[in-house]
């Protein structure tokens, strides 16, 4: 059973409490850079569903949306295009659009596709690893495992530092779709870290990684990167199975209900 964007906080509390959305919101009250109504759109959903405020399968109506935001519906409807492409919204017929929904086994599946693809940077990220830029890596990890006990902050650092990897191979397609596959995931790995109170599950192999890349062995990069990337693919995907399981259990009781009142 699908919940419905109509249940929205008040427009002051529209840019959430994300880095991301405060430095969107920090941007909005300096003026510096505004974005485009377009922009604005599509952060203030992405934001949404990457911090699990829009779970999967919630349906989304532009209209709110467009008049929580202050902007016509037309940009929003153009970042629900672009979401959609991501694969962070999908459209269903007769039923509008939806925040995605991912079966266990496609969870697996975009792990495995993207662990070669981290791997294969983090390979090519050993030519252009510089002192500065390994000190840059340090810094990140420090800046994460200080956010582990907020598994929000933890995790949008978990994902910059990963970027950061990503953009040392200097191949910016690679680095876009292998951020696209994140951001996929980023649902389900927020509902799994909050779930176990424990980020550092998912945490596990940095070090590693970033001695290789210390070393210039880009062998060892490359499989450091896969194996971590992999670590806990089976655990969340069985995490989602079980949520799912869940769900299904509490709206077929609803229906159940529903069903005696008319008996």
């Amino acid at each position: 059973m699908t919940e419905d964007s109509r249940s929205m906080p008040h427009p002051a509390e529209r840019f959430g409490s994300s880095p991301a959305a405060e430095r969107r919101a920090g941007r909005m009250d300096t003026g510096a850079q505004r974005p485009t109504a377009h922009q604005l759109a599509y952060e203030f959903l992405r934001d949404r569903i990457l911090s699990g405020h829009y779970k999967p399968g919630v349906r989304l109506r532009a209209e709110h949306i467009a008049a929580e935001i202050g902007v016509s519906r037309m940009p929003v409807r153009e970042a629900v295009l672009q979401l959609d492409a991501e694969g962070l919204l999908t459209t269903l017929p007769n039923r509008g659009v939806v925040v995605s929904r991912l079966t266990p086994e496609e969870v697996v599946e975009l792990f495995e596709i993207r662990a070669p693809l981290e791997g294969l940077a983090t390979r090519l990220a050993v030519e252009h690893a510089t002192e500065e830029a390994l000190l840059d890596l340090d810094h990140c990890l420090a800046r994460m495992r200080l956010a582990e006990g907020d598994h929000l902050l933890w995790i949008d650092r978990h994902d910059e530092l990963h970027d950061r990897i990503c953009r040392l191979s200097h191949r910016d397609r690679l680095c876009q779709l292998a951020r696209q596959l994140r951001m996929q995931i980023q649902p389900y790995l927020r509902l799994f870290t909050s779930a176990h109170h424990s980020p550092e599950l998912t945490g596990f192999g940095h070090d590693v990684i970033l001695a290789a890349l210390r070393a210039r062995d880009a062998d060892r990069a490359e499989a450091a990167m896969r194996e971590h990337v992999m670590a806990n693919a089976q655990e969340i995907a069985s995490f989602v199975r079980e949520e799912q399981r869940l769900e299904g259990r509490i709206a077929g009781g609803r229906g159940a209900r529903r069903a005696r009142r008319f008996e």
